[in-house]
């Protein structure tokens, strides 16, 4: 059976991506490797927040911006004829 992404953003909200697999597994670990993207991007930008504090408005921007970059999201698989 093949599956498609689905992101669940903040959890309640789902965005079909239209990312279909032949298997399940595939689509799993895309949405493993899509989480591990956002939390990279947001790693580069703590990075800098945390060198140029004022001007990131660091340390109170990091809950925004970590909606922001989507850590608050997750992926999941479901099922798609096609």
């Amino acid at each position: 059976m093949k599956g498609m992404l689905v992101v669940m953003v903040f959890g309640s909200g789902a965005v079909k991506t239209d990312l279909v697999f032949d298997l399940l597994k595939e689509c799993l670990a895309t949405g493993t490797v899509q989480r591990a993207q956002y939390a990279d991007a947001y790693n580069v930008w703590n990075s800098w927040a945390e060198k140029n504090q004022a001007e990131a408005g660091y340390p109170n921007s990091r809950d925004g911006m970590k909606k922001r970059f989507g850590l608050y999201n997750s992926a999941t698989c479901i099922p798609h004829r096609g």
